[in-house]
């Protein structure tokens, strides 16, 4: 039986709880086969496992209100930091990248000190 394909349906039940959204897989550990002519016998052996997933909703943010616009105008801005202080914290106040500041600014390392200035070249509306 060369080249022979068949699909077996079968029927998996699963002592878990219904879910919707659950992940089964199935696998082939042994196949046997015996017969011959017209009459073939097929046994299988199959493992199967089920990952059971569950929609759960949380509240990630409450009470947030919508700031004010505040427009700041595109030019050369120094900022002068607060200790701790990185180019990824700095670049979401202004809306520029943590790549950006870095380029701006090469002699400065992170975490920034305290009163450390740090040219900003553009800065995007942001909202606070």
């Amino acid at each position: 039986l060369t080249g022979f394909e068949e699909d077996v349906p079968f029927r998996c039940v699963l002592d878990a709880p219904f879910m919707p959204d659950t992940y089964v897989e199935v696998r082939a550990l042994n196949t046997q086969s015996t017969g011959g002519g017209r009459m073939l016998n097929c046994t299988f052996t199959l493992e199967s496992s089920a990952l059971l997933r569950e929609l759960v909703y949380i509240d990630l943010a409450v009470d947030i209100e919508e700031g004010d616009i505040v427009k700041r105008e595109n030019g050369i801005l120094i900022k002068y930091t607060t200790v701790g202080e990185t180019f990824w914290s700095v670049g979401k106040e202004f809306g520029v990248t943590p790549g950006q500041l870095q380029g701006w600014n090469p002699e400065i390392n992170e975490p920034f000190d305290d009163g450390r200035p740090i040219m900003i070249l553009s800065a995007k509306a942001t909202a606070h």
